[in-house]
């Protein structure tokens, strides 16, 4: 019943999944202009790539003031009715106006193509491509495994994005990632290492990283969980997590990047956040 289901939503062809996925937010605008006017979609839904019933809703909130602590909690009070009345709600990110020119400098190169309030010019490191490439990896590997098929459509997209030439095959796909990954430097991290599980950061302090590989990877890492706590922190509850994390960044910066140019940036960054917590 099940593979059938997922044969049934594979042959949903794209711009019938898109139609669907607009109407939703479409239906849905009365709630999200009660956050802010500025309030759009990014990732699969602006690259009209979906895939109906698996596809998340990602939208972007962008406050031209700072929220004060009734507009947060208006933010979740709308954002729980949001995610009954939209189904596939993602992770939303919330931008603000004054700030947001700084912070830009942390995001990913690739995570700001999906995203079309960003118009960034710029040749990606490899180290940043690597990074970008691996994330999103680890967040699609459990639906990777369970629904191959539905997943032609994103990892289409993810590799035209990057300009990998290759046409993703669903019977081999976590193979073809795995392959590309291998491909960007010979001293290959593996996915599952502790490198990229951010529930582990404060183990960074057990680690050593020696080569300026595994110090490029480091110093990607740090930019983008600045920019995660950037788009995220009016949308944490758990302030004392916030903190933590912060103080853990703070930490890998004085430990591994201490001859990393850029440093001292991170750090004034991580300082200003510190402050929105």
């Amino acid at each position: 019943m099940i593979n059938l289901v997922i044969k049934l939503f594979s042959n949903v062809p794209t711009i019938l999944s898109n139609l669907i996925y607009f109407l939703i937010v479409f239906i849905n605008r009365p709630l999200l202009f009660c956050i802010s006017k500025n309030v759009w979609y990014r990732n699969s839904l602006y690259f009209k790539k979906t895939s109906l019933g698996l596809s998340d809703i990602d939208l972007t909130i962008y406050f031209e003031n700072t929220p004060d602590k009734q507009k947060i909690d208006e933010l979740f009070f709308i954002q729980n009715i949001l995610k009954f009345t939209m189904g596939r709600m993602g992770e939303p990110v919330v931008y603000t106006h004054y700030d947001i020119k700084f912070f830009s400098q942390f995001i990913n190169f690739f995570e700001s193509k999906r995203d079309p309030f960003f118009k960034l010019k710029k040749v990606p490191s490899k180290a940043e491509t690597f990074v970008f490439l691996t994330k999103t990896y680890l967040c699609d590997k459990a639906n990777l495994k369970k629904y191959p098929r539905l997943r032609i459509k994103k990892w289409s997209y993810i590799f035209n994005l990057l300009n990998i030439d290759t046409k993703p095959d669903y019977k081999n796909l976590s193979f073809e990632i795995k392959e590309i990954l291998k491909s960007f430097h010979h001293e290959y991290i593996e996915e599952d290492n502790i490198i990229f599980q951010s529930d582990l950061w404060i183990r960074y302090s057990e680690l050593e990283f020696q080569t300026d590989w595994e110090k490029q990877l480091v110093y990607e890492q740090v930019r983008w969980e600045i920019w995660g706590l950037y788009t995220q922190r009016y949308l944490i509850k758990n302030k004392k997590q916030l903190k933590d994390h912060s103080l853990n960044l703070k930490n890998i910066c004085h430990q591994h990047l201490n001859t990393i140019e850029g440093r001292d940036l991170m750090l004034e960054a991580i300082s200003r956040l510190e402050l929105s917590f």
